[in-house]
């Protein structure tokens, strides 16, 4: 062809398994067109102008499959577009140079599009300019891609912002792979009414950041988002479920949730503060994790939807401030399970769970991770017995101005000494606790150094769960010493201003291993 020319080359056979003969190769051409006709087609390598040709489509407008292996010589590329408008499928494999491309175009309208990898993790073959991504799936269709490799490289000309639409229509699929924007941004907007099995988002080596708007009817699935040093800021609406499988930012994350569609975070790796808001949501709210959060958790619940499961604060650093909705369900959180973080619930309502009642797990794990030093949780009514996973939550509600000789605790299974004077600080609880104190403790066996026990008070303002550890070892029939009790806050329970409305079921009912 002529240098410059626009040329479409319609395929009519198979040459799968051929060598050079099953190759097709374009030069000069600036714009080309690859389809079918008469036939199915399937060949080998295509190989295009290094140097003249400027945009690529395959286009499958009638019953026959196209099918090719690597394509090559698309340095100068900026534009690549698939579209299929009949039952004809579309399967490429790799474009290893995506040095040039600026524009991503895939609509699979009714029939299957499938391809392999763009560009490449190197300056030369990176799609640094690619700034624009579209992909629409309609009918039936499945678009399945692999890994798109964007601004891969820090350079001079700045970072790449690149926007990201992915439009899936109902009874199609997308099976995105990655979309590595590494050294850039990426603002992402999904509106899937079909399904989204995986999609992963990465700006990984900057602080770019990714911003993500997700609605639709359809079930979407992150596989991962990751925004490095920048922040990571995700919407949600709609009927349909969002599972979010990995959230990571060594910076910032929100994620707000809304509609009727269910909600699933599998883990949020966040560094530093996370922002939960699912005060719009209506839609069950699954079993999920923001326990590797590093710096503070605000949650904001539902007036209509309860957490079935929200796992938090998994670190001594970190902390978890959560209000709940006034919804008349029960919102089930849970403690984290590598040391001893700090969660804060306001809205929590105390009492029986079939009446609405909250309730909050004790992972055994984190608490016995410490605060800086590993515990051994011991029941109090025979110091040698250890608290084991799905032991029964068992309350001592021990009166103001009592000493307490453990010996006597009728029930050998109790847990969680409630205290039922009011204490300002939770210094005066470890005061109380040791010889000389309001409600000091006689050992009933050898307590070891770092055992540890549950105890549970008020400030007459709001209630709280400690781990009680002891510094120091105390002999059988013998009193903890002045100083030798840390008291370390688990859980406070704002505005519950009567510890003994806490219940068992309240706190778990059973410890989590």
């Amino acid at each position: 062809t002529a240098a410059g020319a626009t040329l479409a080359v319609n395929l009519g056979d198979s040459q799968a398994g051929a060598t050079a003969a099953g190759d097709v190769t374009v030069q000069d051409a600036a714009n080309v067109t690859i389809g079918t006709t008469v036939a199915t087609s399937a060949y080998d390598d295509l190989a295009l102008d290094a140097v003249d040709t400027k945009t690529l489509a395959y286009t499958v407008s009638n019953a026959f499959n196209l099918a090719l292996d690597d394509v090559s010589g698309t340095d100068q590329v900026t534009s690549l577009t698939a579209t299929t408008s009949s039952t004809g499928t579309i399967v490429v494999d790799d474009m290893a140079d995506a040095d040039s491309l600026t524009s991503l175009t895939i609509n699979a309208n009714t029939a299957d599009i499938n391809l392999g990898l763009i560009g490449g993790d190197n300056a030369n073959n990176d799609a640094a300019g690619l700034a624009n991504i579209d992909v629409t799936v309609g009918g039936t269709a499945t678009v399945t891609t692999d890994t798109i490799s964007m601004d891969m490289v820090t350079t001079a000309t700045g970072d790449l912002t690149s926007t990201i639409n992915l439009t899936v229509g109902t009874g199609a699929t997308g099976t995105f792979g990655t979309f590595d924007n590494e050294h850039g941004s990426s603002n992402v907007t999904i509106a899937n009414d079909g399904t989204i099995g995986s999609a992963t988002f990465l700006a990984d080596e900057t602080a770019g950041g990714i911003t993500m708007d997700i609605s639709g009817a359809g079930s979407t699935t992150i596989t991962l988002a990751n925004a490095h040093t920048g922040d990571l800021t995700v919407t949600s609406t709609g009927t349909g479920a969002k599972v979010y499988t990995n959230l990571t930012s060594a910076d910032d994350a929100t994620l707000t949730h809304s509609g009727s569609g269910a909600l699933t975070i599998t883990a949020a790796n966040i560094t530093d503060d996370f922002t939960l808001d699912v005060s719009g949501a209506v839609g069950t709210l699954n079993a999920s994790s923001i326990a590797a959060v590093g710096g503070v958790a605000t949650v904001t619940g539902s007036a209509t939807s309860a957490f079935a499961g929200l796992t938090l604060a998994n670190t001594s650093a970190s902390s978890a401030n959560v209000t709940l909705g006034v919804n008349g369900l029960t919102d089930q959180l849970r403690t984290g399970d590598t040391t001893l973080g700090k969660v804060t619930v306001t809205n929590f309502v105390t009492g029986a769970l079939a009446s609405g009642g909250d309730a909050i797990d004790i992972d055994l794990s984190g608490v016995e991770g410490g605060a800086g030093q590993a515990v051994d949780l011991i029941e109090f009514k025979l110091a040698t017995n250890n608290v084991a996973g799905a032991d029964n939550v068992s309350i001592y509600q021990l009166n103001a101005n009592t000493a307490l000789d453990l010996a006597d605790v009728t029930n050998a299974a109790d847990n969680v000494l409630m205290l039922k004077a009011t204490f300002a600080t939770s210094g005066m609880v470890e005061t109380a606790l040791e010889t000389g104190g309001a409600n000091n403790l006689k050992a009933n066996g050898a307590v070891a150094q770092h055992d540890a026990i549950l105890v549970a008070w008020s400030d007459a303002t709001n209630s709280y769960l400690g781990m009680a550890h002891f510094s120091a070892a105390v002999a059988n029939d013998a009193k903890a010493a002045a100083g030798t009790i840390n008291v370390h806050q688990l859980v406070e329970f704002v505005g519950v201003s009567d510890v003994t409305k806490l219940t068992a079921a309240n706190l778990g009912g059973a410890i989590l291993a």
